[in-house]
């Protein structure tokens, strides 16, 4: 299980540290991809990611669901 969210090194100097809410995001995407799954169900995970990280009020979220996007094709 991780206990943070992997911000691209390029990202980093933008986001330093991230909220406790987008980490409980992160977190629990990362626990959705390690139980695996199809292609599909790691689409919809990544969906949700998104959604969970504007929810938390997130402002890079954007940022981190395109980085996802790319790393699960």
């Amino acid at each position: 299980m991780s206990s943070a969210c992997s911000v691209p090194w390029w990202l980093r100097w933008l986001v330093p540290e991230e909220p406790s809410e987008a980490a409980f995001c992160c977190v629990t995407h990362d626990e959705s991809y390690k139980r695996g799954g199809t292609q599909e169900e790691r689409r919809i995970a990544d969906e949700i990611f998104y959604v969970c990280l504007v929810a938390a009020g997130f402002a890079l979220a954007w940022a981190y669901y395109y980085t996802r996007k790319d790393k699960s094709r």
